[in-house]
């Protein structure tokens, strides 16, 4: 039934596309969520230079298990090392259906660790509307077969992902800067293309991509949304990251306050003022912790979205198919009542736990998610619970919380099949 859901879903928005090129009534884009602008102070991007290049697009071959209508790409970047420019590898797909009066929207879509520009990712966007490019963060090629070949003018390699053995180098040398300078050339790239709407771009990334959605989430106030899958900031506090090297043992107290400073997430979302949409499992096989994926989300200024898991695969392929990604980007980008509105949650005064939404959306399935381990300990060592919880219609829901509860939030389902859930409440 989602499927088939999703299905008129998708040709709605190809025939609405349509009747908007002919005359209808598409309107210019405004933030549906606005609010004033926090600018850093003080950046390793210097933003003005990086937002006022040209790159360069020159289409180049591509392999036979390409679908149709995506084009391999490489564009121009930042320097690095004895290269005047960089030369990104990237796919490229536009709809083919009649452009709208203002364009199609636009997005940008950045893979993952052991991950390649994926033109299957991008041909899942171009079937929604949407012109896509997704351009690769590891000095690679697309090989086919799921297989990559290097590119000697891309950039720094897989093995410095993240720069956390990079603190000694200048930072315009580093993977981090690299790699968020080449999604802000990527946004250039897609402002100018003439079937573009230059003020409908999103920014989707998948675990490492996440990592650097969340960093261009403080830099580059152009795009119109941010969807981190999986990656987050905070990660200093994360045992993942501390099993990678980053601590003050491994790197040194100088160099890991330089990563915490310059390097992570949470630097740069405390500046991020447009819709965000933050999706991560809680089981312990998710490499990002739960916990600093829920203080990302709460210092985000601009408007917040969450849709955790009890379980959610880590994967490029899972992460791609979240189906609320979609949903959002539809929400923020035109109006449309896909996202269900989650007003709050919390304890009552008689100790349980209530849960509310502003009722847009009627749901159809609401869980108690809870664990009783200390909430000093390992985030990634927790075991999580659920009770089905009853929601009345008008939108609202309380429940008894389990004795020895430490955390907990509630996952619901709505009326279209779509996954939201509240903030991670600590008792």
């Amino acid at each position: 039934m989602r499927r088939l859901k999703r299905l008129l879903l998708i040709l709605c928005a190809v025939f609405g596309a349509a009747i908007a090129g002919c005359g209808g009534g598409e309107k210019p884009y405004t933030n549906p969520y606005p609010i004033e602008d926090a600018e850093m102070p003080d950046s390793m991007f210097d933003f003005t230079s990086l937002s006022a290049y040209s790159p360069e697009v020159t289409e180049t071959e591509k392999h036979s298990s390409v679908p149709e209508g995506v084009k391999a790409v490489f564009y121009t970047s930042v320097p690095f090392g004895n290269l005047a420019h960089t030369k990104i590898f990237a796919y490229v797909g536009i709809p083919t259906s009649k452009k709208p009066r203002n364009g199609f929207p636009a997005v940008v879509l950045v893979h993952g660790g052991l991950g390649k520009a994926e033109p299957g990712w991008v041909k899942q966007w171009v079937d929604r509307g949407y012109v896509a490019i997704a351009p690769d963060i590891f000095s690679n090629m697309d090989a086919g077969d799921g297989l990559r070949i290097p590119n000697e003018r891309g950039g720094p390699a897989e093995n410095n992902v993240g720069s956390i053995g990079s603190m000694t180098m200048p930072d315009e040398f580093t993977w981090t800067y690299q790699r968020v300078s080449n999604i802000v050339h990527a946004f250039n790239v897609l402002h100018a293309m003439p079937e573009t709407d230059g003020a409908r771009i999103g920014l989707v990334g998948i675990s490492w991509g996440a990592y650097l959605t969340c960093i261009a989430s403080g830099i580059d106030k152009r795009f119109a949304f941010f969807a981190p899958i999986y990656g987050c900031g905070f990660n200093y506090d994360d045992s993942t990251f501390w099993g990678w090297g980053l601590s003050a043992s491994a790197i040194g107290q100088v160099n890991f306050d330089k990563w915490k400073a310059r390097y992570d997430p949470s630097v740069y979302l405390a500046y991020d003022v447009k819709p965000t949409l933050f999706v991560g499992g809680v089981n312990r096989e998710e490499p990002f912790s739960c916990m600093s994926r829920q203080k990302s989300a709460e210092i985000v200024k601009g408007k917040v979205f969450l849709s955790y898991r009890v379980a959610l695969s880590h994967s490029q392929e899972s992460g791609a198919g979240v189906e609320e990604v979609f949903d959002f980007a539809r929400h923020v980008l035109y109006g449309e009542n896909t996202m269900l509105q989650i007003k709050a949650c919390g304890v009552t005064g008689a100790g349980g736990a209530f849960f509310e939404t502003g009722g847009n959306l009627s749901v159809n399935n609401l869980l108690l998610v809870y664990t009783d381990n200390a909430v000093d300990s390992d985030p990634h060592a927790w075991t999580w619970n659920t009770r089905e919880v009853i929601c009345g219609t008008d939108g609202r829901a309380e429940t008894p919380i389990p004795n020895g509860t430490t955390a907990f939030f509630f996952a619901a389902t709505d009326q279209n099949g779509a996954k939201s859930s509240s903030g991670i409440y600590k008792i």
